[in-house]
Order: structure tokens, then C-alpha cells, then sequence
């Protein structure tokens, strides 16, 4: 089994989902459909939710940035907004995608 860490995300042993739900793992996030991002995306044309606004997942930074950059750390990455938005975005896909 091949460690999940930014260096092998950057390299392509492991995909966007299996990086970003090791995160959400590590912080222990499980949205489900009541969450007001969930809800929002629910009716959203784009496969990767960009249709919503980029302030919209932006505003969430504030809520997960402290324990954020401590499970990036832990993975060799460091934080950043963008970083915050893939997180969000796969907590998302997540509840969509499961009942």
C-alpha cells in the first residue's frame, strides 16, 4: 500500500480523493446533506462544484485553517486557501456520493 502524503499526490501515486479523504480522515470531517455547503451543491452543473463561488468556500477557511495546517503538516504540504477548497470539496463529494 503506497503512503498518502503530498509528495506521492504530487507525483500521481495517489489521486485527488484518496489525498484529500486522507485529510478529512485525519480531521475528522464528515458532512452530511443538512450541511449548508452540501446543500448548495446538491443542484450544482459542475462536476467539481465551481458554479458556486469561490467566496462561498472561501469563507469556510476561518472554521478549519488551525487544524488544517496541522494535518498538512503531518502529510509534508502546508496550508493555503486553495488547499482549504479541495478539502472542503471532497468533505462535499463525500456526502453527496454516500447515503
Amino acid at each position: 500500500m503506497i503512503e498518502i502524503n503530498r509528495q506521492n499526490y504530487i507525483n500521481g501515486s495517489v489521486t485527488f480523493q484518496q489525498y484529500y479523504g486522507k485529510v478529512i480522515e485525519l480531521m475528522q470531517i464528515k458532512f452530511d446533506k443538512s450541511h449548508p455547503l452540501v446543500q448548495k451543491c446538491l443542484n450544482s452543473t459542475d462536476p467539481h462544484y465551481n458554479d458556486t463561488g469561490l467566496q462561498l468556500w472561501d469563507s469556510y477557511a476561518p472554521i478549519y485553517e488551525r487544524n488544517l495546517r496541522r494535518v498538512l503538516k503531518s502529510l509534508g504540504d502546508q496550508w493555503s486557501l486553495a488547499g482549504n477548497v479541495c478539502m472542503l470539496k471532497e468533505a462535499v463529494r463525500l456526502a453527496i456520493n454516500n447515503p
